[in-house]
């Protein structure tokens, strides 16, 4: 064999390296971009593919160079591509009929549930409440709903300890549930109540229409979304139709679950008052520690404790015996004295949304796209009736117009429905208004209760493997009752009072002064959130501090009146660790006037305890025998 020429050597290096200088050059001036087309075109994903491929090949000028600059050809759920494009090409892509648009390439950070984030708690930050309090270890909440669809991952019992020692519930075997291997350390007790509801109104379980187990089987799917919202463990990789992809958890994941089936799968749940009080009875003998009831009773009730009620008398034993008792306000508002669950020992719980949407662009038959908000993932590609509903009365322009109106299915079939909403972040849903009749302002606190990603039945509705995105007052509770486990873990002595106490005063506030609610042409108030959205890691630090604290105060005082407190700071110090004031309200007003609202502040520049200020004149009319 010869020696090899060294002029063909000299022309491979050559050659090689002006390859590398022209794939240098081609990627220091491209770019990763998405290009959306929206809905698939085509069931078979690879003429979906070969679309894609075509598309690009008519901007960058060969299907070979479009092979090699296609990154993911998105072909199952919606159609789209990711390419390397140069600024010039992602922006001739953007011109071709049928993109909806050419977007760049960013960095996102895989989250966990996001309700959780807003509120401070991201399971990675070593310095919050989550992981000061174990994430809630040997704290038991007990849940009256629904029961509980013990195969979801969400009750896992990986990671988890012992059965705390002062358990003494039980887990009943019945339809379709097997104590002995659908309980574990995650569900230490489940049990079901329906002779209650089927002394009196007899109803049968199951139906044509509705599926039901007599066990703590959950056949709806609420009490199921409910318990891991408050103490599931970790589960990744989950969304709603590709929607809000992540880790999910709940409030307090190394919490445990005793599950009370309290509620029914008829007409949309029904609960019995004599099976939830029966429900508390046990629960008390159990040894629970916080039990939470996203459940309501009908209004109007004759009074803010009505004897009637059996969750406000469960509730009254179950928080004399050191349990705290978290419950929804119900959606029946906005209009005044439509909270439910009012008795002043209950914590009770708005709900309002989060800085997270779903966006859904719409593109009109003008070729121009709006940015809306839905949880919609279809594949439509062609156009569709768009209804704009109306009601006498209300502004449009205002969300809740379409909940108002109680569109049926037969009229929006096939329609896309438009709605406006406020703002997104932080703001209060119509839920419940409480007001006046009382001698304490309800609810106590607001919390995420909209768009809420968790694990349900399957065999409950709006559900995609087994997990579903709800909204409501029953989700912002259990929210708050994944936070008390966790106050109690990391304060085990604290009372409920206590905990109650440090909820009410450490809150995010200062999100409601722009928001608008969903039907009313008038800013949220102390009615509508309570102290404002719940701020867990505040709560666990409420003060006073250290022992020698000086708190002075700030006064926001409601409109046309004049607030004074007296004395206005307060010394602490180890003899001084209790201290009255006095909060003197005068005004100007020689009328009846509707309520305003304002605040009284306390801190010492690191813990602020916030009381939220309700007042309203009114002149009594003289009475003579």
């Amino acid at each position: 064999m010869g020696k090899p020429r060294p002029v063909c050597a000299l022309a491979c290096i050559l050659f090689l390296w002006g390859q590398g200088m022209l794939m240098a050059k081609v990627e220091a001036t491209s770019s990763v971009h998405i290009v959306y087309l929206g809905g698939k075109q085509h069931d078979d994903p690879i003429l979906t593919t070969n679309s894609h491929h075509d598309m690009l090949a008519s901007v960058v000028g060969s299907k070979e160079m479009a092979a090699e600059l296609m990154v993911y050809s998105y072909k199952h759920g919606f159609s789209g591509f990711a390419a390397k494009l140069t600024e010039s090409q992602a922006q001739k892509l953007s011109e071709l009929p049928g993109v909806i648009r050419v977007i760049p390439n960013s960095l996102h950070r895989l989250q966990t549930t996001r309700s959780w984030d807003f509120l401070g708690l991201p399971s990675h930050s070593p310095v919050n409440i989550l992981h000061n309090s174990s994430m809630g270890d040997g704290v038991i909440i007990g849940v009256l709903d629904t029961g509980i669809w013990p195969e979801s991952k969400a009750f896992s019992d990986e990671g988890l300890g012992p059965i705390p020692s002062h358990w003494k519930g039980v887990c009943e075997s019945g339809t379709g549930f097997k104590a002995k291997s659908h309980c574990n350390r995650k569900i230490i007790g489940a049990r079901w109540f329906v002779d209650g509801f089927l002394a009196e109104y007899g109803q049968p379980l199951n139906t044509s229409e509705n599926s039901e187990f007599l066990s703590p089987r959950d056949a709806n799917g609420h009490g199921t979304h409910t318990a891991s919202t408050a103490a599931g463990n970790f589960v990744d990789n989950v969304s709603y139709r590709g929607l809000g992809l992540g880790t999910i958890r709940g409030g307090a994941p190394r919490a445990q679950l005793a599950i009370y089936k309290v509620c029914w799968n008829v007409l949309g749940g029904q609960c019995s008052s004599a099976d939830i009080l029966k429900a508390f009875d046990e629960a008390i003998h159990d040894g629970v520690d916080v039990l939470s009831l996203s459940i309501g009773s009908s209004i109007p009730l004759f009074s803010d404790v009505d004897e009637r009620d059996g969750i406000a008398t469960g509730s009254f034993h179950a928080v004399a015996k050191g349990i705290t008792v978290v419950c929804g306000a119900a959606n029946d508002g906005p209009s005044a004295q439509t909270v439910q669950n009012t008795a002043p020992w209950i914590l009770t719980v708005a709900a309002s949304s989060m800085d997270r949407a779903f966006p859904t662009p719409i593109t009109l038959g003008n070729n121009k796209t709006f940015q809306g908000k839905g949880l919609y993932s279809g594949n439509d590609t062609g156009f569709r009736s768009l209804f704009y509903p109306e009601a006498e009365g209300l502004d449009p322009n205002l969300s809740g117009v379409c909940q108002a109106l109680a569109v049926d299915a037969s009229t929006v079939a096939g329609k896309v429905v438009l709605c406006f909403t406020s703002l997104t972040l932080g703001a209060v849903r119509s839920a419940s208004e409480g007001g006046e009749g009382s001698g304490w302002s309800r609810p106590d606190v607001a919390a995420p209760g909209v768009n809420i990603l968790a694990a349900t039945s399957p065999l409950g509705r709006f559900q995609e493997g087994g997990y579903a995105i709800l909204s409501g007052t029953s989700m912002a509770t259990p929210h708050v009752s994944g936070i008390v486990a966790l106050l109690k873990a990391a304060h085990p002595d604290w009372s409920p009072a206590a905990i109650k106490s440090s909820i009410h005063g450490e809150i995010i506030h200062q999100v409601f002064h722009y928001l608008l609610k969903d039907l009313l042409p008038k800013l949220a108030d102390t009615f509508d959130y309570g102290g404002g959205i719940v701020n867990p890691n505040g709560a666990a630090n409420p003060g006073p501090g250290a022992t020698n604290s000086i708190y002075r105060v700030m006064i926001e005082p409601p409109f046309g009146t004049s607030v004074s407190v007296k004395p206005n700071v307060l010394v602490f110090n180890h003899g001084t660790k209790k201290i009255t004031f006095t909060v003197t309200v005068t005004t100007a007003h020689q009328v009846n006037t509707e309520f305003s609202f304002g605040s009284l502040t306390w801190t010492d520049g690191v813990h602020i305890v916030r009381s939220p200020l309700s007042v309203r004149a009114e002149f009594l009319q003289p009475y003579f025998l």
